[in-house]
């Protein structure tokens, strides 16, 4: 904005007479050596000093004033560059969170059925709990008839968090020394879908020889359920139990 105060005015109008006084000094100077001197040369020299003078006052606050309605015209350079200073009424965006996973004790595992040590069978246990033990050599394992289409595993968190994505194995993610891959000889994920807080997610394909699931959630839950839809039967007769070997869920942090 134009700025009248004494100071601003005072530069203003030295800048602006000074070289008008410089070029009327000049003149004086050329009359006076062009000739004898006389009261006509000196005369002539004031005058066109007293004009020099009155023609630099009179030209400093139009200049001043086209100079202002310039500047007010213009976009600031703040607004072309797109940086907003200190007195932009828009804040600066907030930096993103820091994702980091979660682990226990912040949430409770529970699942649709899994495989428990029994007497008769003498079966290893499979529990929930293996799917989240940070641990590859062991997994949950559904306990139905058949590839285990439409069981599921479950996260509760102590308190609602933002969801990142989330990530887990679609099989048996693991090479026994006597049995070989046990990916290819269980059953293993087909589809399946996410359940949030009990609202239903649209349900993702999963390839046959895909081994990992990943999904972006960008959710604030309290629950989080992995549905298995449909699965892919296994290459090993007495081995059809789906498994998930782990998961892994992340969230954001300020």
């Amino acid at each position: 904005m134009l700025d009248l105060s004494p100071d601003s005015i005072l530069t203003g109008a030295v800048q602006q007479i000074f070289p008008a006084f410089v070029l009327a000094l000049v003149a004086a100077a050329l009359h006076v050596t062009t000739g004898i001197p006389s009261r006509l040369h000196v005369g002539k020299a004031a005058g066109a000093l007293v004009a020099a003078v009155l023609g630099a006052l009179c030209w400093w606050p139009v200049n001043v004033a086209w100079t202002h309605l310039r500047s007010a015209s213009a976009p600031s350079a703040n607004i072309r560059s797109g940086n907003a200073d200190s007195r932009s009424e828009t804040p600066p965006p907030a930096a993103p969170g820091r994702s980091v996973r979660v682990k226990r004790p912040e949430f409770d595992v529970s699942c649709s059925s899994e495989q428990t040590r029994t007497s008769h069978t003498q079966r290893r246990s499979h529990p929930c709990e293996f799917a989240v033990d940070g641990d590859p050599t062991t997994a949950w394992q559904e306990d139905v008839d058949g590839c285990g289409d439409g069981s599921w595993i479950q996260l509760r968190f102590r308190q609602p968090i933002a969801i990142d994505r989330i990530s887990f194995t679609t099989g048996f993610d693991k090479t026994d020394w006597q049995l070989g891959d046990l990916f290819a000889k269980n059953c293993h994920v087909a589809a399946y879908h996410l359940e949030i807080d009990g609202n239903v997610q649209q349900t993702k394909p999963v390839g046959p020889s895909e081994r990992r699931a990943e999904g972006v959630v960008g959710k604030v839950a309290a629950q989080l359920r992995i549905v298995v839809d449909r699965t892919y039967p296994g290459t090993f007769p007495k081995e059809v139990d789906l498994a998930i070997t782990e998961l892994s869920v992340w969230k954001l942090e300020p």
